[in-house]
């Protein structure tokens, strides 16, 4: 190899590991960590109606249905649970695809805004 200025011969590289050696490391690294496995399991929650809306002691409502079980595929935007409010049925959807893990909720329970429901793994 012949590189600008008349120098000839092998590259030098830095006194670093290679990308392609860093990737491998960092990427197993990576997927052995506490934080790495806390990113890769989610919550699906209840939603936040709105602050002008008033809720009863804060309660968003009843589980009317749970429409998954532990093992359970689901994709983003699959209902996951209704809940029954006072004046409408509302559906709780996947933010994300994933398996579902637990379930948090049983049907008849009152829940409040953001109250997980649904514990998943990605």
């Amino acid at each position: 190899v012949t590189w600008p200025g008349g120098r000839r011969g092998r590259p030098m590289w830095p006194r670093v590991a290679r990308p392609a050696l860093l990737l491998g490391r960092a990427r197993h690294l990576c997927m052995e960590t506490p934080r790495a496995r806390q990113l890769s399991s989610f919550m699906v929650e209840t939603p936040h109606i709105s602050d002008s809306v008033p809720l009863a002691d804060g309660l968003l409502g009843t589980i009317e249905e749970v429409c998954v079980s532990p093992g359970d595929k689901i994709k983003e935007h699959d209902v996951v649970v209704i809940v029954d409010t006072h004046k409408a049925a509302l559906e709780v959807r996947s933010p994300a695809d994933g398996t579902v893990v637990n379930i948090l909720v049983n049907v008849g329970d009152e829940v409040n805004e953001k109250t997980p429901v649904v514990e998943c793994e990605s």
